[in-house]
């Protein structure tokens, strides 16, 4: 057997070898991999009643949706699922409007060269200008070649005879269209516990949005899992609850994705706790943005009053 043989054969091998022991070697990279890079488990962790086993509306404050300034209800859905929860319990975060609630539409213009406005343009002013205007640029156009041994270029020389003329070549540019980007929306709320049952409430909400707004790792260990993504409405709060009813003043929202979840736990710059040691003043910003485009077509499936 030639050595060439004797190399092929001996790669064939070791190449079967690193198939069959592939489940191994992955299962010891992984197990390295963690040991280098997370925390020791903490003992009776991940508590039974973990934000995973949560589900229906969790409010702050507890009367919020009867407030007749209103409220705005938070709903994750998972990836490719329906709402967290369950189906008739769904997951939801219920809290008091924010301080402030911008909407805007940015379409995105730029200037560019429209090259049928500079042909037809050219056109007329050869049409109207004859061939005197042209033969007396051309006549300069050699002279100073002539005088310049060719150093400046047609470009320079046609800018200097325009001088001359007093005239400035004229831009023909127009705005051109270029899209609309995605519209993004910044919340800021205010929780303050007065009781030590609101710290509990306020917990929750926090830990559902830190949650669902987080990737996982796959099974394999070589990938994200999505986040959730989340719909978001603006009701009018009622002590009837068949008076409830989704505000058609305030803005539409498309299903948005959460991009920044940031949370002070000492909002007014001074550490403060209740009974159980929870943080009393907790102020969260939220960060969203739209997963779709804003068109015409959505605008009229938007909510509105009757005009």
């Amino acid at each position: 057997m030639t050595d060439a043989e004797n190399l092929k054969k001996g790669v064939i091998e070791l190449g079967a070898t690193a198939i069959g022991k592939a489940p191994e070697v992955l299962d010891a990279a992984m197990k390295f991999g963690s040991g280098r890079s997370t925390d020791t488990t903490r003992e009776g962790y991940p508590r039974d009643n973990s934000v995973i086993t949560l589900k229906g509306a969790q409010t702050y404050p507890s009367g919020i949706t009867t407030d007749p300034l209103g409220y705005v209800s938070y709903m994750p859905y998972e990836h490719g699922k329906s709402q967290a929860g369950d189906g008739e319990n769904p997951l939801q975060i219920n809290l008091h409007m924010p301080p402030d609630l911008t909407d805007s539409v940015t379409a995105k213009w730029e200037a560019e060269e429209d090259l049928f406005a500079k042909t037809g343009q050219l056109g007329f002013a050869k049409a109207i200008g004859g061939t005197a205007a042209k033969k007396a640029q051309e006549l300069a156009g050699e002279a100073l070649g002539a005088v310049t041994l060719g150093v400046i270029d047609g470009e320079a020389i046609n800018k200097s005879f325009q001088r001359q003329r007093g005239h400035a070549v004229r831009p023909f540019e127009s705005q051109f269209f270029q899209g609309v980007d995605y519209r993004s929306f910044e919340f800021t709320h205010k929780l303050v516990a007065f009781s030590q049952e609101e710290t509990y409430s306020i917990n929750k909400i926090i830990k559902i949005l830190r949650y669902y707004s987080s990737p996982d790792i796959s099974l394999t260990g070589i990938s994200y899992t999505y986040p959730a993504s989340w719909r978001i409405r603006f009701f009018h709060g009622s002590s009837e609850s068949a008076h409830v009813r989704e505000s058609e003043w305030l803005p539409s929202l498309k299903r948005c994705v959460l991009e920044k979840v940031e949370v002070k736990h000492f909002a007014s710059n001074t550490p403060s706790y209740h009974t159980n040691l929870a943080p009393v003043d907790i102020e969260i910003s939220l960060s969203f943005r739209e997963m779709e485009y804003v068109t015409r077509k959505s605008i009229l499936n938007e909510t509105q009053p009757k005009w």
